[in-house]
């Protein structure tokens, strides 16, 4: 798996993009660095767990969790050589479940729940029959 080594940090729940910007030319340079098979973990300034998942051949493999800073868990993805395959849970800040889902090869599959942030259910969404063009 390859990372991106940051000047200037942007973050996405489960993933993340490192850029170094040149400061004269204001242009972007993207520093690509391989990451080593074994478990991977990353942490926030105050030291609580952000993300931690275990990589294989240079891929993200098996269950991926994120959290948010305050410890609770933020999303769960299970990944199969460095595509989403499986089962995947968001979840809002208080613990209650944004959506589950699935994955197969990378792409939505199956029947989406969605939840309100009081636990509700708000609305389902079908991927099964969704063409990809």
């Amino acid at each position: 798996m390859k990372r991106i080594i940051p000047i200037l940090f942007l973050m996405s729940c489960g993933s993340a993009e490192l850029v170094d910007v040149d400061q004269q030319n204001k242009q972007e340079v993207n520093i690509e660095v391989e990451e080593p098979d074994g478990d991977y973990i990353t942490h926030y300034k105050n030291g609580s767990v952000k993300l931690k998942g275990v990589i294989e051949n240079g891929v993200r493999s098996g269950v991926w969790i994120s959290y948010y800073l305050n410890g609770s868990k933020a999303s769960e993805n299970v990944y199969k050589n460095g595509e989403l395959n499986g089962k995947t849970v968001s979840y809002y800040e208080n613990s209650q479940v944004r959506y589950i889902g699935y994955y197969e090869n990378g792409s939505q599959a199956g029947i989406w729940r969605f939840y309100k942030e009081d636990g509700t259910e708000a609305f389902l969404e079908d991927y099964a029959n969704i063409q990809n063009y």
